[in-house]
């Protein structure tokens, strides 16, 4: 539910953390060259542990996939360079 899962996925990333568990988990990252992409948070899968996010895992995506993704991230970097001035 919109209720119980945020909170589950919270417990689920402190005890990644907390533990060093070392989780593959879907989170909110920051690109630096993954996907062709930089500068932008998107949520990808990482591996989460004692460090945050220690490794970004990079999912073999098709061509038009990948065009998507990158579509995505580009256009949402344009909006928050129009609207923040970043």
């Amino acid at each position: 539910s919109a209720f119980y899962a945020p909170g589950s996925a919270a417990a689920i990333m402190a005890e990644a953390v907390l533990n060093d568990r070392k989780r593959l988990i879907p989170a909110s990252a920051l690109l630096s060259g993954q996907y062709g992409l930089d500068d932008v948070y998107i949520g990808v899968p990482v591996i989460l542990g004692a460090g945050g996010i220690e490794r970004i895992i990079e999912l073999d995506l098709s061509e038009q996939e990948l065009a998507s993704l990158q579509e995505s991230g580009n256009f949402y970097k344009s909006q928050l360079t129009d609207i923040l001035g970043y």
